[in-house]
């Protein structure tokens, strides 16, 4: 049904051995990639960067006991509702503690599955197996995220029967759930007769969502901005041109200068009667906004559109359990905003000062800040999308550079964060090799130093699957190693809870590696140490496709800037102090 958009991600075993080779050679027939990666849980990170920018269904093969080395990841895939199967060998019915078992006497896995809320099947009689692979496709269409399959030996060897079983017929297309007209209306006078300041922060949009989206925020003069966990839904470039009414990030960290500034007036929120924030397909999670329950409650108004009516959220005073296409489509057609809102709405997103809230970030020290290394680098990229027609994917690994780049870089599309679900370092950079041998345009990944500690190194992966394996890599792949020795979110709020020294827990050692190029075949790798960026050198070497270029970047721990907190905005260093912080600094200590 997936054509040769689904891929196949495998991690080899004995048991399992004969499966993945009959398996290569079909995907190798229909056009599937074939995506490996160093261990079996970058099986999992591949498959879920996939999904959520591509809608690209998978299978993953992995051998027996291997089912919990797919960690929390799991739990994301099942967030997610991404699509396909997890075929994970398991021993004979019966057996003796046998190695690698995960359902014997001892223990079940399928117990921790179902806990977690993953449909699974156990497939362990070649003669049922028609029957119960109906099950798990029946599973599959219930579009509750990945189907587990655990398989025994002997339905792994069982051949197939040709012509036994008939291609499964696709379900009909499922119904829009549509808006209820009496919880339209409120929202549309919102939309037509409301505030100067309304803000959609949007979850994942298809195509013809996106383009709802943005042809009713032109007309309505409405803002946009993404989140951390979904990084470029909107962004400030689309289809190479600059977005106006697009704001920036919105999220638990990371948020943008010009969303605070458009939410804020000096340093609080605005009265509530002022403005309006909308959630599109979000459950409206704590990493959505850097807001307390209680202001989200009390201080501010709030629409949500989610189908799912259990993901409401209790505080959302027009909750809207609808499809988003149907809710977009009525709002398009009930458009009737007089040009003066519009004007004024308008004017209120060109007054919301774009800033990169710091000082430090104009400072050319050594090692960089983030800030100025994100505010240096963010310029080479406008350059590169304005003059050139770049354009690029984002991959962003937990941890300050994640969210720095979330926050400072123009985006031109959709990239994947590893602040989804449950914010796991290292799954951003582990899903990189899937995400640049399927993609045609370039690749930039950010990670720190202690994600990249987490996991293993996935250029030999890459290297392999290049020059080995057949795959292409069509644009510029470019990872920056931020180094800055340490956690540094964590310690950015140990130290801001404390005001003094974090302590050795957040230390992170690592390892600089030496600068230097190797050529294997059909792909050239280069190491290069980055102290200062130099705007047209990297401006070219970013161009450059087929190239993998590993940067280590240096980089100086601060607390300062990038929205890692509300009470950054009053921080002594942004370049605008507003009123609050002289009032604050007024107050007597107590």
């Amino acid at each position: 049904r997936a054509g040769a958009r689904w891929g196949l991600h495998y991690y080899t075993g004995s048991v399992v051995s004969g499966l993945i080779g009959d398996l290569e050679e079909h995907a190798a027939r229909a056009g599937n990639p074939v995506l490996r990666g160093p261990s079996e849980h970058s099986l999992a990170c591949g498959a879920l960067a996939r999904w959520q920018l591509d809608g690209a269904p998978f299978l993953i093969v992995v051998t027996s006991g291997m089912i919990d080395e797919f960690r929390g990841t799991l739990a994301n895939l099942r967030e997610s509702r991404a699509r396909g199967f997890i075929v994970c060998a398991d021993s004979s019915p019966g057996a003796w503690f046998p190695f690698q078992g995960t359902v014997h006497a001892a223990e079940d896995s399928r117990e921790v599955l179902r806990a977690r809320g993953i449909p699974f099947h156990h497939l362990d009689d070649p003669a049922r197996l028609d029957a119960q692979l109906h099950a798990a496709y029946a599973s599959f269409e219930e579009d509750r995220g990945p189907v587990v399959l655990l398989a025994t030996p002997a339905v792994l060897r069982a051949p197939a029967r040709a012509g036994s079983r008939p291609p499964v017929p696709p379900p009909p297309p499922r119904p829009l759930t549509a808006v209820r007209e009496d919880e339209l209306a409120p929202v549309m006078e919102i939309v037509n007769r409301g505030p100067d300041r309304v803000l959609w922060q949007c979850g994942r949009l298809d195509a013809e969502e996106d383009g709802l989206v943005h042809d009713i925020a032109s007309r309505a003069g409405i803002a946009l901005a993404d989140s951390l966990t979904r990084p470029g839904t909107v962004a400030r470039f689309r289809d190479g041109r600059a977005v106006p009414y697009y704001l920036g990030t919105l999220g638990l960290y990371g948020y943008a200068d010009r969303v605070h500034d458009f939410l804020h007036r000096g340093g609080s929120l605005r009265p509530r009667d002022e403005q309006c924030l909308f959630f599109l397909n979000s459950r409206v999670p704590e990493a959505a906004t850097p807001f307390s329950p209680r202001a989200l409650a009390r201080s501010l108004r709030i629409v949500q559109v989610t189908r799912e009516r259990g993901h409401l959220a209790p505080f959302a005073d027009h909750p809207l359990a609808c499809d988003a296409t149907a809710f977009l489509r009525a709002v398009r057609s009930r458009l009737d905003v007089p040009d003066e809102l519009r004007a004024r709405r308008e004017r209120a997103i060109a007054e919301s000062r774009d800033s990169a809230s710091d000082v430090v970030h104009t400072l050319p020290v050594r090692p960089m800040s983030a800030n100025y290394f994100f505010a240096r680098l963010g310029g080479v990229l406008d350059t590169l999308v304005r003059r050139h027609g770049y354009s690029w994917t984002g991959v962003f690994d937990v941890g300050r550079g994640g969210l720095s780049a979330i926050r400072n870089l123009p985006r031109t599309g959709p990239g994947f964060s590893g602040w989804y679900g449950r914010a796991l370092m290292g799954d951003a950079l582990q899903a990189v090799p899937a995400l640049a041998l399927t993609r045609d345009d370039n690749v930039l990944a950010f990670v720190g130093d202690g994600a990249a500690a987490l996991v293993p190194d996935i250029v030999p992966t890459l290297v392999q699957e290049v020059t080995v394996n057949g795959h292409r890599l069509a644009g510029n792949l470019s990872v920056f190693r931020l180094v800055d020795g340490g956690h540094s979110v964590i310690r950015t709020y140990r130290e801001g809870r404390q005001a003094g020294a974090a302590g050795r827990q957040t230390q992170v050692l690592h390892l600089l590696d030496a600068d230097g190029q190797a050529d294997y075949g059909g792909l050239t790798v280069t190491r290069r140490r980055l102290d200062d960026v130099d705007h047209d050198e990297l401006a070219a070497r970013l161009r450059r496709p087929g190239t993998v270029d590993l940067y280590t970047v240096p980089l100086a721990h601060n607390n300062e800037g990038d929205g890692l907190s509300l009470l950054s905005s009053l921080g002594w260093q942004r370049d605008r102090l507003p009123d609050l912080t002289f009032a604050m600094a007024r107050r007597p200590a107590h």
